[in-house]
């Protein structure tokens, strides 16, 4: 039987082939012991057809990925759960398809502010673009094809309210994500500042909202609102995708952690109530 290449890489970059899913779901798994170079061992469970590869060592907290106009693949590192400004971003690139493994990893940015997510973009006058966002701001720079460093100083996009991010004020939401629409708007997502409050009035179209602007940051509206923590966004078929994280303290079995798509000026709830099991609880 021919096996399958689930590719990973670690100090923990895990990139899973999403095609696999569907068949991790229905078959009996089975452990793949795993070897890092640094002499560490452990096991993931997969199909017993699948194997696993460390396709890159020595990042520490891998975010999300983007294929640059090059090619070339550019990775967040938010360094570790505090609230730093030890992030990163790199470039893996030279991809050995016989080893299953990236020849080469570059670090293209340094001293970022928990950078969660990277975009690119082409405008009107073929100009590509590198964006990334921190959790204070979100920033673009004039892309250069091969290039292993930014070129040129960053444009502010956008900024972003940055205050109580840690465990003392109950909330851990640092992440900002990025998604480019197909007719070329610009999406962000920025999480509320609590597990469950009412926002200052000040911040209610700042916080817990998914925003659309123009790819220079003018045009600025709320798409979304009343959404804890869309980490993930994505723009498939026409239609836009995101996962929502459910309120903390409410027991084992509920709320749901939530996957919508979204919907131009819609309200989903938070922080009246959540959805468990399925069905709409007031809170």
């Amino acid at each position: 039987m021919k096996t399958n290449k689930l590719k990973i890489s670690t100090e923990f970059l895990l990139l899973l082939l999403i095609s696999a899913l569907p068949i991790l779901a229905q078959t009996k798994l089975v452990p793949k012991k795993i070897s890092l170079k640094d002499g560490r061992e452990f096991n993931l469970n997969l199909p017993s057809n699948y194997e696993i590869i460390p396709a890159a060592e020595g990042l520490r907290r891998v975010r999300f990925f983007a294929i640059a106009p090059d090619g070339r693949i550019f990775v967040t590192d938010m360094f570790d759960m505090s609230d730093n400004r030890k992030g990163a971003v790199y470039i893996l690139d030279a991809w050995d398809s016989r080893k299953g493994k990236f020849g080469s990893v570059v670090r293209f940015m340094t001293n970022l502010r928990n950078p969660n997510s990277v975009a690119f973009y082409t405008d009107k006058k073929r100009q590509d673009w590198f964006y990334v966002a921190e959790t204070d701001r979100l920033t673009r720079y004039r892309f250069t094809r091969n290039s292993t460093a930014p070129t040129g100083a960053p444009e502010v996009v956008a900024t972003f309210p940055a205050y109580g991010l840690d465990y003392k004020h109950g909330n851990w939401h640092l992440t900002r994500t990025i998604a480019f629409s197909p007719a070329g708007k610009l999406y962000v997502s920025v999480g509320t500042s609590c597990d469950s409050c009412t926002e200052k009035e000040k911040e209610k179209d700042i916080r817990g909202v998914v925003l659309e602007m123009n790819p220079d940051g003018g045009g600025k509206r709320v798409f979304a609102r009343n959404i804890k923590n869309a980490v993930g966004l994505k723009w498939i078929g026409g239609k836009f995708f995101a996962t929502n994280e459910g309120v903390d303290n409410l027991g084992l079995d509920k709320p749901d952690d939530t996957f919508y798509e979204l919907k131009d000026g819609a309200n989903y709830g938070w922080s009246q109530c959540f959805q468990a099991n399925g069905k709409i609880e007031f809170d």
